[in-house]
């Protein structure tokens, strides 16, 4: 498993909307999105989304609670 930061502005369910990322220093300004998800990566570099990852970040959005494996942006 790797870490992928969601790039400003893209959508958390295209895997080619992310870069690689820390979980230890992640950079995500802003408020009320996916900052960075932890997930095995494919052959070419970029998160393979599972329906159980969605899930996770669909339980964090509307929580407002992290998982072990999606961070979100900074809120106020």
């Amino acid at each position: 498993m790797a870490w992928f930061q969601l790039n400003p502005n893209g959508n958390p369910t295209l895997s080619s909307d992310y870069g690689p990322a820390s979980p230890s220093q992640p950079s995500c300004p802003g408020v009320g999105n996916i900052c960075s998800i932890s997930a095995d990566e494919d052959a070419s570099g970029r998160p393979v989304i599972t329906e159980s990852l969605r899930d996770a970040m669909l339980i964090a959005l509307s929580s407002g609670v992290e998982s072990g494996n999606v961070l979100l942006r900074n809120t106020p």
